[in-house]
């Protein structure tokens, strides 16, 4: 492992959960460990090095694997390391045979995804393993080319759109971990909401499958489209004045249960009834009171203020 070009020296946290259910909790932090970005041909003898360029990789990335030589611990630390290592062994794990046990060994096929935290900090996510390692590097810009390294080199990482390197704000996501890991039910895909930033990764990395119903119009495409509207228009007849004027004034009346029965068979109800224009009538009016005559009446004359002792009026 001392021939392999050390990438940086991290510091490294680890958070494990019980399932997907639960939260992340620390389970231990080291400083000042050496950090490696490697390749399974990196442990290649001599005479197969030629061999590089024609061999096909795995699309899965698990050809790429991070590795972190944890700082010098005591023997029965490592002993229980080493036993613990044999119980989680994977045979896919290329690089755990290769590297001796004071190393973490993190396969780019168990990681799902990769977030920036603070400045020079990132996430690597393994939800398959119930993992999370937040690694701090010592400068930013190894963390936006090492960022760059993984897009290029393992296909199935790509950036989400969220993602602004203006900002540093990076997020890389795995293809395949989402497609695996996705467990959605058929009634949830439908009620599915396109729209919502929390599922950027699936509508914006995955894609939409053609199974998966359209997205719904937005109000503004709902507005210009006015086929139909335009459709009716032209089989419906103007109404004239004259019928017009013979439709039925029922429609304007509300049919509310407080309201006369003769509303509910649509008759006609006049405003006023007949028999209130019976009690007009009765009233009678005395005219002898009402003083009709015509009398000239005087305007008022003006009214002329004059200064002078005005204590008097105060008094």
């Amino acid at each position: 492992m001392d021939q392999q070009e050390k990438f940086d020296i991290v510091h490294v946290k680890k958070m494990e959960r019980i399932d997907s259910r639960s939260f992340f909790i620390d389970n231990g932090s080291w400083e000042n460990c050496d950090f490696y970005f490697l390749h399974i041909s990196n442990f290649w003898p001599k005479n197969q090095q030629q061999y590089i360029p024609y061999q096909k990789w795995p699309e899965n990335g698990s050809d790429y694997a991070l590795a972190i030589r944890l700082p010098i611990i005591c023997a029965s630390c490592r002993r229980r390391r080493r036993s613990r290592r044999i119980v989680q062994q994977n045979e896919t794990d290329h690089f755990t045979n290769q590297l001796q046990n004071d190393f973490i060994t993190i396969p780019f096929n168990h990681i799902s995804d990769i977030t920036s935290q603070d400045e020079c900090k990132i996430v690597f996510t393994l939800h398959a393993k119930n993992l999370s390692y937040t690694i701090e590097f010592s400068n930013d810009n190894k963390v936006n080319f090492l960022l760059q390294t993984i897009v290029e080199n393992i296909h199935c990482f790509v950036w989400d759109p969220l993602t602004n390197h203006v900002k540093r704000n990076y997020f890389v996501v795995n293809q395949n971990s989402w497609i695996v890991y996705d467990h959605r039910s058929k009634i949830e895909k439908d009620e599915y909401d396109y729209n919502s930033s929390a599922n950027y990764c699936r509508q914006s990395k995955i894609g939409q499958s053609k199974s998966q119903p359209p997205r719904p119009p937005t109000p503004f495409q709902r507005q210009l489209n006015m086929d139909p509207e335009i459709s009716r228009a032209a089989t419906t007849p103007i109404p004239s004045c004259s019928t017009a004027n013979l439709m039925p004034q029922t429609n304007a009346i509300n049919n509310d249960d407080d309201e006369d029965k003769n509303t509910e068979t649509n008759d006609e109800v006049p405003f006023w009834d007949g028999d209130e224009f019976d009690d007009f009538d009765d009233i009678e009016y005395n005219y002898e009171d009402l003083d009709l005559s015509d009398e000239d009446v005087d305007p008022p004359e003006p009214f002329h203020y004059e200064s002078g002792d005005d204590s008097d009026i105060w008094n």
